[in-house]
């Protein structure tokens, strides 16, 4: 499976305000990472948002990364938020193979009957990753302004050996996790990288007009590399209709 981490540390001034609803703080703002640091990003927007909206903002990300990455993260070699370690041991759900099933399988669903729940470790893991496809940018197409947010389809991303790590699970493997997700959520998951990256861009703007300097520092941190220490090879991607 082919990962792209950002390598390059983005480290934005201060805002003065909470960029999402203009409070000044509570007292203290709060660092804002505007794409997950549980995903490998490394931009940050220094006191950004406040409490209350720092809860809520993280609330949609760690539901949508948990849903749609999950523990393949770990598997990938990828950091975990908050300085957390990852566990030696990790839950997956597992639906036994019934005597008409020729193989194992990945699946998505939130009806979770007759599936039981092991402890597998690292190498055990499926290794999938759900990506959703979205329709043209309407602001591109000239289409009117609307608050809809849609998926087009998604597709399945596995990492090398998937099949076989399948067969030792021995039945048909939820993918996703166990709470569903809508594509409301994906909307404002989207929704708040792009805005809070939007007003660090512009402030760094202003700052270079007026100041003749930028706002922002950056620094190399690491090349992009899979969990064997390789460089990232093409993933095998599978599409699957998204309702």
């Amino acid at each position: 499976m082919a990962v792209r981490v950002i390598s390059q540390q983005i480290v934005f001034k201060p805002p003065g305000k909470c960029i999402y609803c203009g409070s000044p703080g509570d007292p203290n703002l709060h660092t804002e990472h505007i794409i997950p640091e549980s995903l490998g990003a490394r931009f940050e927007f220094l006191k950004a948002s406040c409490h209350a909206c720092s809860v809520k903002t993280g609330a949609v990300e760690g539901h949508v990364v948990s849903r749609l990455f999950g523990d393949t993260r770990a598997f990938l070699g990828m950091r975990r938020g908050k300085k957390r370690k990852w566990p030696e041991k990790f839950s997956v759900h597992v639906k036994p193979k019934t005597e008409a099933d020729r193989s194992s399988s990945l699946t998505m669903t939130t009806r979770l009957e007759g599936y039981e729940k092991k402890e597998v470790e690292l190498d055990y893991l499926p290794g999938a990753m759900i990506i959703f496809n979205l329709p043209p940018a309407g602001i591109f197409l000239g289409a009117p302004l609307s608050d809809e947010f849609r998926v087009a389809s998604c597709d399945i991303a596995f990492a090398a050996g998937w099949r076989e790590r399948l067969k030792r699970l021995g039945g048909h493997v939820l993918l996703g996790g166990l709470s569903a997700l809508s594509q409301e959520q994906f909307g404002l998951f989207l929704a708040k990288i792009a805005h809070s990256y939007a007003v660090a861009y512009s402030q760094r703007r202003e700052a270079g007009r007026s100041a003749g300097a930028t706002d922002y520092q950056g620094r190399t941190v690491h090349q992009p590399q899979d969990r064997q220490g390789a460089q990232p090879n093409r993933a095998a991607v599978a599409s699957w209709p998204c309702r």
